[in-house]
């Protein structure tokens, strides 16, 4: 994971307290890297094909 977040992660800012925090951190940072993932994929296909398939 040597990519740089953007800011708008909250992820990234508690992710330097501790190493059980970290872990919990890691594993939210997964969630919300398959969700924006999902999201883009979202909104490209409803950029292809219409908003009202969303």
């Amino acid at each position: 994971m040597g990519k740089k977040m953007p800011g708008k992660c909250r992820v990234c800012r508690y992710a330097r307290r501790s190493a059980s925090e970290l872990r919990k951190a890691e594993q939210e940072m997964r969630l919300h890297s398959a969700i924006m993932k999902n999201m883009s994929e979202a909104v490209l296909l409803a950029t292809v094909k219409g908003p009202n398939i969303v």
